[in-house]
């Protein structure tokens, strides 16, 4: 039900079920007209060149020449006579060992191959350690996604706990929006440092820069440094230093400071810390909301109206696409047909899948609503927004709602994957405030509260954004 795509992921493209012809297998050792190098797949021409005569040199033991091989694979998915994958294998020290394994598509089969994912055993030990790709997402001829994985903690995959480095162009806008680099600085199979990077608006300069360290050695994650433009004015000017004292996985203080761009520096604003503990939920233990005989005295917005307009999802990565159309109906009195309304996200290429961050707004833009996109906001202001008749929606982490997983404020691996509408906050009870989800992603999601605590805990995850959202004037 995880749907909503905060963090870009890449995956390779599943063979299964497709029209696959083999056109031809090449079976060879370099030679000038072969090797890869030439071909402008990046790997680098040894010099030798020889033919092999046994057609499969990697299931006898022993090499008709002991001498770089190359093998390529030409491949027909759709069946249209037109090569639209190429599958290429290398051993390019001689040991019988394939070193480099390398998947080159056209994935919208319009003759131009858009991704390249290249396997390769970069220390000699015979074991694939290193993923580097390229992708065009949206076939413009651009790459918009690269990254590179190295098994760095040697356990034989490519996990969470490894090196790694990965830019995004998201909405695929012409600049990198998303980074990530995550390093084990002392290769005790723990990434111990990381840096995230968000541009919002895409003039080319990060808005917001999450840095990880583990400032114990311990082998733990323990603080988390968020720097970020409070102003909209393109320059990081605030910082939140968040702590972790005792190693497990919470928060202990939040240190709020103005940060200095020009040297780095930081001042101190608070003495106290900002963020309590985690309260876990259940889904299926969240109550839904009903009116007192008081509503909607101690009631933000107007839950009962935006109710009507809720639907499930089910299995169909469309989040974002359902909060978009749930205000599309509330503001403009349509009935939407999701289909159609998917369709028209997936042609404009805002949808594929799930929708990234910088493309939650795309629909409503689409359909004329007034909105804004902004991040690092607090609860005051979705309550501002829903007290002057505006609708909110926003990016949370629902593992935290739904299955009641703990804060992963700490971890590098933390992000956003889901979208909602918040249609009120109830204030009824002030010991215990709740925020009223529209989440389309919960079969029980029809006006379902949520704890506050628990609910900025999850928003935190998209460096709580928002999307503003008011009826056209």
């Amino acid at each position: 039900m995880e749907d909503f795509i905060y963090e870009e992921t890449v995956e390779c493209q599943e063979l299964e079920n497709s029209p696959i012809n083999i056109i031809e297998e090449e079976n060879l050792c370099e030679t000038e007209d072969n090797n890869l190098s030439n071909q402008g797949y990046g790997m680098p021409d040894s010099g030798f060149h020889c033919p092999i005569d046994d057609p499969d040199p990697f299931i006898d033991d022993i090499y008709s020449c002991q001498e770089p091989y190359y093998n390529e694979i030409e491949i027909d998915r759709n069946g249209d006579g037109q090569t639209d994958m190429l599958l290429v294998e290398a051993d390019t020290d001689s040991d019988g060992i394939v070193d480099i394994e390398a998947t080159i598509s056209d994935n919208n089969y319009d003759g131009d191959f858009e991704s390249s994912f290249i396997n390769s055993d970069e220390d000699g030990d015979g074991f694939i350690d290193t993923q580097k790709w390229e992708m065009d997402t949206n076939g413009d001829g651009i790459v918009d996604s690269e990254g590179t994985v190295i098994d760095t903690n040697r356990n034989g995959f490519l996990d969470e706990d490894d090196t790694l480095e990965l830019s995004f162009d998201s909405n695929q806008g012409g600049m990198v929006d998303t980074y990530k680099m995550q390093v084990d600085t002392d290769g005790d199979g723990k990434i111990d440092y990381a840096v995230q990077g968000k541009d919002y608006n895409n003039d080319g300069e990060f808005d917001s820069l999450k840095i990880f360290e583990d400032t114990t050695e311990n082998g733990e994650i323990d603080t988390m440094t968020e720097l970020f433009d409070s102003t909209g004015d393109g320059k990081l000017d605030m910082a939140e230093i968040h702590h972790d004292y005792d190693g497990d996985g919470i928060e202990d203080w939040t240190q709020i400071c103005s940060y200095n761009p020009e040297n780095g520096t930081v001042t101190p604003l608070n003495n106290s810390p900002e963020y309590g503990n985690i309260s876990a939920t259940f889904a299926n233990e969240l109550p839904n909301y009903e009116p007192n005989e008081n509503y909607p005295d101690g009631i933000s917005g107007d839950p009962v109206t935006s109710m009507e307009h809720w639907e499930f999802q089910g299995n169909t990565n469309r989040c974002a696409l359902y909060s978009q159309m749930f205000i599309v109906e509330e503001f403009t009195g349509q009935d939407i047909d999701i289909e159609e309304f998917t369709k028209i996200a997936f042609e404009q290429g805002w949808f594929n899948d799930g929708t990234s961050f910088l493309n939650t707004n795309k629909m409503l833009n689409y359909y004329g609503i007034e909105n804004e996109m902004s991040f690092h906001n607090d609860i005051s202001d979705i309550e501002s927004c829903l007290d002057s008749g505006g609708k909110v929606i926003v990016a949370i982490d629902a593992d935290e709602i739904w299955y009641g997983e703990g804060n992963d404020l700490f971890s590098p691996n933390s992000a956003a994957n889901h979208a909602v509408e918040v249609i009120g906050i109830d204030y009824t009870n002030p010991e215990r405030p709740m925020v009223i989800l529209n989440d389309s992603g919960n079969p029980n999601g029809k006006g379902v509260m949520v704890p506050l605590d628990d609910f900025m805990d999850a928003w935190k995850d998209s460096e709580c954004q928002m999307i503003k959202c008011y009826p056209n004037k």
